[in-house]
């Protein structure tokens, strides 16, 4: 535990205990973090992005293609555990539908987990969450940046991304809390540098006031910015995570790490941060285990190269022309093979909902400027 006058978080990345890990846990009795003891024995609690929905025992609610879902039993894991904090603003928090989602929600917060970033409706799912830790008000921000998962005026859904209500959620924030924490899951995933335009944002939310900004939905690591009197940590990668085929053809899902931050509260209105990794690895059962070895000190390494590189404009637009156009690429392919294998009808429907995605025009943007949008 942190220090009278400081605090400890540590986030860990995506975890999904989705099917695969059932049978384990009600057969084996299996203990999902029992090689994580050590590594956050001195964290006040863990935060993590909760990316499945829960569902009773039986029946399901809804099923449809990567769907994550979990019967509640499945928080027994998590009992003699500091991660205590989930944020449900992702894309697959309406895999199961909303009915799901809402339920989701209830049995969270039943089960004393603190829950930010879904809801009912907007207005739930965009809500603030304050946390009284200690002497400390804790203020948690969150926003998806895929569309189709947003919450609307009666529709449940996650917290949307737009600018102007991070800003706004930021500046009455600070009329309470001694420290703002905004999660966000946004981006392309598998990817090693953050879009240009989510920097901009990270840095921006920083500057109105954030103390720090930490990122998933990549799958993967990206690098660590201390940013003026803040930190950004662009992706935390897997935590908790069954990896299907989709996932295991991409570098990078296995290795992933904790990350500490302690938050020293010397000065009330401006703490000071100063933060560490705990490497970890998926392992053949896809928990997370603490390693020490060569291949962790090499990704360490690389980690750091990727956070030094965040500064190079010049490395990033360049990282940003060729990430941009391969990703338009990918579209046009799905839509070659979409057209072959599910016909033209399904194939409009696939073409309207790219362009109704916010990444498109970015890839779009960015491939025909070579990087500098």
């Amino acid at each position: 535990m942190a220090a009278a006058g400081s605090i400890n978080i540590g986030f860990a990345g995506d975890i999904a205990p989705s099917h695969y890990f059932y049978s384990n846990l009600l057969n084996q009795n299996d203990d999902f973090f029992g090689n994580m003891v050590h590594a956050w024995s001195d964290c006040d609690f863990v935060v993590g992005n909760f990316e499945a929905t829960l569902i009773p025992d039986s029946p399901v609610f809804e099923y449809k293609q990567a769907n994550l879902q979990s019967p509640v039993y499945i928080l027994n894991a998590f009992s003699n555990t500091p991660l205590k904090i989930f944020s449900c603003a992702n894309n697959h928090i309406l895999d199961s539908g909303y009915e799901a989602l809402s339920f989701t929600i209830k049995t969270l917060k039943e089960k004393e987990f603190l829950v930010f970033g879904a809801g009912a409706n907007k207005h739930e799912a965009n809500a603030i969450q304050f946390q009284k830790f200690s002497d400390y008000q804790i203020a948690w921000i969150s926003g998806c940046g895929l569309f189709y998962t947003h919450a609307a005026r009666n529709k449940a859904g996650s917290a949307d991304y737009s600018k102007r209500r991070l800003l706004k959620s930021i500046k009455l924030a600070r009329n309470t809390s001694d420290l703002i924490v905004v999660v966000l899951h946004a981006d392309f995933e598998f990817r090693d540098h953050p879009d240009p335009s989510r920097q901009k944002l990270c840095r921006l939310l920083i500057d109105a006031g954030a103390n720090m900004v930490v990122c998933h939905h990549p799958h993967i690591w990206q690098g660590i910015e201390q940013y003026r009197r803040g930190l950004i940590a662009y992706s935390i990668g897997n935590f908790l995570f069954a990896l299907g085929d989709y996932q295991k053809t991409h570098g990078g899902v296995m290795e992933t790490g904790l990350l500490k931050i302690n938050i020293n509260f010397t000065d009330r209105k401006n703490p000071a941060l100063s933060w560490s990794i705990v490497p970890l690895r998926l392992n053949d059962q896809f928990y997370p285990v603490q390693v020490n070895d060569k291949k962790s000190k090499k990704w360490l390494a690389r980690l750091s190269q990727l956070s030094e590189e965040l500064t190079d404009k010049t490395k990033l637009q360049s990282v940003w022309a060729v990430t941009s156009k391969e990703e338009i690429r990918t579209i046009i392919l799905g839509l070659y093979y979409c057209v072959c294998k599910q016909g033209v009808s399904s194939s409009i429907k696939r073409l309207i909902h790219s362009f109704r995605d916010p990444l498109t025009w970015r890839a779009l943007f960015g491939a025909i400027s070579n990087g500098r949008l």
